[in-house]
């Protein structure tokens, strides 16, 4: 996945999901031995998220075309994150 692209919260998720898959499969009685016994899962170590101040705010919204001042409105003023934020300004 690293060699691919892929952010690093996916392979963290992806084990999560294999893992209870795995565990169910495993209480069920599809396995012996726990599956996952002795794997180590990916670590995932989020950034510190920084909320901009009103001032900032003010200078991002003034900052680019219209477009981006409807995604910075829908995420600052209805709270959704980047992508929705997006894929809802694309549809506008």
């Amino acid at each position: 996945m690293e060699r691919n692209g892929v952010g690093p919260a996916v392979p963290a998720i992806a084990f999560d999901r294999l893992k209870s898959i795995l565990l169910d499969a495993h209480r069920l009685g599809l396995f012996d031995d726990n599956p996952v016994a002795g794997v180590k899962p990916p670590q995932y170590d989020p950034q510190r998220v920084v909320v901009p101040s009103p001032g900032q705010l003010r200078e991002i919204r003034t900052a680019g075309d219209d477009s981006f001042l409807l995604v910075a409105d829908l995420m600052s003023g209805c709270c959704t994150r980047t992508g929705e934020a997006f894929t809802t300004g694309l549809r506008a």
